[in-house]
């Protein structure tokens, strides 16, 4: 009798390792042509005195808004798990632009302030029709 739950006790560890292996976050170029939207010039700085929206799309990317019709893709190192849920996103920059080594400061509810690190800004620009 123990050796066939010792048994099923290391097929079940092995059945549940397997699920954690590789998880692939879906293309955001997909995402993003679904939201009317190309990706431009890569590694870009935001002027801060210009932010003035964002919009989550998943706990890696978030869309910032600019001014009138400047739209930026801000991808993040770590996954930020409030990103979805918060009600307040705010940045940490030392200069006078959002760019990439600055962090995205995001705040739920009922949770502290999470800090996501910025790898990347991409310029978005809306796909011609």
């Amino acid at each position: 009798m123990k050796p066939m739950i010792l048994l099923a006790t290391l097929t079940l560890t092995m059945i549940l390792a397997g699920c954690a292996g590789d998880y692939e976050r879906p293309d955001i170029r997909e995402r993003l042509l679904g939201m009317g939207l190309e990706m431009g010039e890569s590694d870009v700085n935001i002027p801060r005195y210009r932010v003035n929206g964002w919009n989550s799309i998943d706990d890696y990317n978030l869309i910032i808004t600019a001014g009138v019709n400047d739209r930026y893709l801000v991808e993040l190192g770590t996954p930020c798990q409030g990103l979805r849920s918060a009600f307040y996103v705010g940045f940490t920059t030392p200069d006078f632009g959002l760019g990439r080594f600055d962090n995205i400061l995001v705040r739920g509810m009922d949770r502290r302030p999470e800090r996501c690190p910025i790898t990347n800004i991409t310029r978005l620009y809306p796909i011609d029709e």
